[in-house]
């Protein structure tokens, strides 16, 4: 297979609400929220079952046969619970302090016990102090939770929702490569965030959220001529040298990675490649924010047949 280039320029708007508009069709709401940790909420709203998937076949979730009958009763219930087009609600913790304040304790979140009802997020507990945003793993753990109170599980009967949210957390994380570079200039983390499991491409800061999953599979697919990608596997992520201009107050900063691009064809077979993610950083008013320059596949290291 000969080597090529392919580059792509979206705008960061285009690619960012690219998956958020398909899901809000679903029904999703966000509240007074709309940084990285609500959309890690979302994220992980949609995505639940597929989590869980993950816990209940992996024996490192070590499930006892109680823990794994809730989490199968919560996936089972997942279409039930998506019936409700604005079950995921923001709330400001410092507003509506003694609502989420439970035998004296602040809560993450609050809910009711049946299946469907609303999910009221405390948008206070989702930064800290420094206005980091919580992991994605976290926010699965708080939704595992809430779930589990959907069907019966009470916090003060049991530690059972907190011990199923942990253990899909940690198997998630197990799945899950993930990549920070830090931008100096303006003191910004950027995290860049591969799920084995739905192979999603995720890339955040410290307020901006973009999945480019779409825009990947765009880019990889002339790997497979006309067959079509089945799917792919990225490993390797490693940030390269960032560089800012003080000029256009941007910098772009360059991402690599192995990836595996198994075609839709009897031999099943797979493609290695080398690929680049550019992305720019650029500054909007005191934040910087994602603009997704361009995805450049660099050369075709090799093709083998997958067994």
């Amino acid at each position: 297979m000969k080597s090529k280039v392919s580059t792509i320029v979206v705008s960061f708007s285009l690619i960012c609400f690219f998956g958020w508009s398909q899901r809000a069709k679903a029904g999703a709401h966000v509240g007074n929220g709309g940084g990285t940790s609500e959309k890690y909420i979302l994220q992980s709203y949609y995505h639940l079952g597929s989590y869980i998937s993950l816990c209940l076949s992996s024996p490192y979730c070590n499930l006892s046969p109680k823990e794994r009958n809730v989490l199968t009763e919560i996936k089972n219930s997942l279409p039930e619970e998506y019936k409700n087009s604005h079950q995921i609600q923001f709330l400001s913790g410092s507003r509506y302090q003694s609502f989420f304040t439970i035998n004296g304790l602040i809560r993450n979140a609050v809910t009711g016990n049946r299946v469907g009802d609303l999910i009221y997020i405390n948008v206070s507990q989702l930064y800290s102090a420094k206005g980091r945003p919580i992991s994605l793993g976290f926010a699965i753990a708080t939704l595992i939770h809430e779930m589990a109170h959907h069907h019966g599980i009470k916090d003060s009967a049991s530690d059972l929702p907190d011990l199923l949210g942990e253990k899909v957390e940690r198997v998630f994380e197990g799945a899950t490569l993930t990549t920070q570079t830090y931008l100096s200039p303006q003191r910004t983390i950027l995290s860049a965030i591969y799920y084995d499991g739905d192979h999603e491409l995720l890339f955040s800061d410290a307020s901006n959220f973009l999945d480019a999953t779409h825009e990947f599979l765009v880019q990889i697919r002339d790997a497979c001529s006309t067959r079509g990608v089945a799917h792919f596997r990225l490993d390797g992520l490693t940030w390269g040298l960032g560089h800012w201009s003080a000029a256009t107050k941007s910098a772009l900063i360059p991402l690599s990675a192995t990836v595996d691009v198994i075609c839709n064809n009897r031999q099943n077979r797979i493609y290695s490649l080398n690929v680049v993610f550019w992305l720019e950083v650029r500054l909007k008013k005191y934040a910087p924010f994602f603009f997704h320059d361009h995805l450049e596949i660099q050369s075709v290291k090799r093709s083998r047949i997958w067994n």
